[in-house]
């Protein structure tokens, strides 16, 4: 029987009964909202082992990609959960190890690496990098893999950007969060036209898994400097496209009165974001 009590009486809160008397709880981990539950069969030899899923509240979750053979090896690493499985025996996988992040709820693929075992992760929340340390299934050979996360847009994508060919041009981003949490990006870029000066803005809604988006940016004519007592002529020149390649370069694309333009940015150096994000 699986269990969870109120800490502050000791008042039972839910419960699970396993109706299959062969199996016998071994044990659970907390799984990034979820309890995993392992379980074997002592009176058989050799054990079968068996995990199960479920909620904080003990209803068991079906439908899972996991496979029930196989005990996840879990860790945090920069707002995420890494879920490592080495693929037993009893799944027909040994010599797999298969890696899942969770994020905001949504389960990426796995990452799977063929013909090792022992994997085991070694992260930080506040570490740029994770590693997996494994050894080879026909060598027996120590290995260390680095994963890497890709870099999405978020409040580490606000700053000033620029690059090398294009002389005294480039971007401003600034990363806003208003009052009901919602977040955004303001972008401005400053360029020519025909010899003139000329910068376009738009801006951006996040969700906080992005890893791309689009904007349509404007042009602004009409006003003297500082004037107040009128708007703007607002003109949409086009739209673009940013992505992150790293931490620290933006790919942008440019669409602006039909002409494509594509490129690469750099970001002026700026340490103050390294605790969230590096190349």
């Amino acid at each position: 029987t699986l269990m969870s009590f109120d800490i502050n009486d000791g008042s039972e809160v839910a419960s699970y009964n396993k109706l299959d008397n062969r199996f016998s709880m071994r044990n659970y981990v907390f799984l990034n909202g979820k309890v995993a539950a392992l379980y074997d069969t002592p009176a058989e030899s050799p054990s079968v082992p068996l995990v199960e899923y479920f909620t904080q509240d003990l209803t068991l979750i079906e439908n899972l990609p996991f496979n029930a053979y196989d005990w996840p090896n879990h860790q945090f690493w920069r707002n995420q959960s890494l879920i490592l499985f080495n693929k037993s025996w009893f799944a027909g996988g040994y010599g797999t190890m298969q890696l899942y992040s969770e994020s905001n709820g949504q389960l990426s693929s796995p990452l799977e690496l063929n013909g090792v075992d022992g994997a085991q992760l070694v992260s930080s929340d506040n570490r740029h990098h994770a590693y997996i340390m494994a050894f080879n299934v026909a060598t027996n050979d120590q290995l260390i893999y680095k994963v890497t996360d890709q870099t999405k847009l978020a409040s580490h994508t606000g700053g000033h950007w620029h690059s090398s060919e294009y002389k005294n041009q480039g971007l401003s981003i600034s990363h806003g969060v208003r009052g009901n949490l919602s977040e955004y990006l303001f972008i401005a870029v400053y360029t020519y036209q025909e010899g003139s000066p000329l910068w376009m803005a738009g801006m951006v809604e996040l969700d906080g898994n992005m890893t791309s988006a689009t904007l349509p940016l404007y042009r602004f004519d009409g006003l003297n400097m500082w004037q107040t007592d009128a708007a703007a002529e607002q003109t949409q020149l086009g739209e673009m496209t940013i992505q992150h390649a790293s931490c620290d370069k933006l790919n942008v694309s440019f669409d602006i009165q039909d002409t494509l333009t594509s490129f690469q940015v750099k970001r002026m150096d700026n340490i103050a974001i390294r605790d969230v994000c590096q190349d």
